[in-house]
């Protein structure tokens, strides 16, 4: 499973920690913000995306048909649908700390 963000998310870090540097702070805080805030972000977006991918890929294999059973199970018992949920609403509220 490939765990890198894909480039949007890429140019969004890259975005954000741009704007972390404008604000002028003390490098303290700005070592901080980069290495505790945007890197929590950027997990958390890769997370969602991820459970996101598992949860549509187990829906669709439930819908095609095939592996109904093995589908259900593992969307059952993994839940990445509610995974993708909760870590797509922790990162638009690291967003919104901004």
């Amino acid at each position: 499973m490939n765990t890198m963000p894909p480039p949007a998310a890429n140019d969004a870090a890259a975005s954000l920690s741009a704007s972390i540097e404008a604000l002028g702070l003390p490098a303290r805080q700005t070592a901080y913000l980069k290495g505790r805030w945007l890197d929590q972000l950027e997990w958390f977006e890769a997370k969602a995306g991820s459970n996101q991918r598992t949860h549509r890929r187990l829906r669709i294999a439930a819908l095609v048909g095939g592996v109904v059973g093995v589908a259900v199970a593992l969307e059952g018992f993994l839940r990445p649908g509610d995974r993708w949920l909760q870590y797509r609403q922790t990162a638009e509220l690291l967003r919104t700390e901004w």
